[in-house]
């Protein structure tokens, strides 16, 4: 946890739940696209 930047004092007063979100997040280049930022990248690979 400290490699994340949270103190051993604050880590008790967060969200369990939402921690673990976090710590089970993807890098942004490994997420699935949204609909449109997909639509935008066709539109530049294709020309359009």
């Amino acid at each position: 946890m400290l490699e994340s930047g949270i103190l051993p004092s604050e880590l008790d007063k967060q969200d369990y739940f939402e921690l673990l979100k976090i710590q089970s997040a993807k890098a942004r280049e490994e997420r699935p696209l949204q609909g449109a930022e997909g639509f935008k990248k066709m539109a530049q690979i294709f020309g359009n």
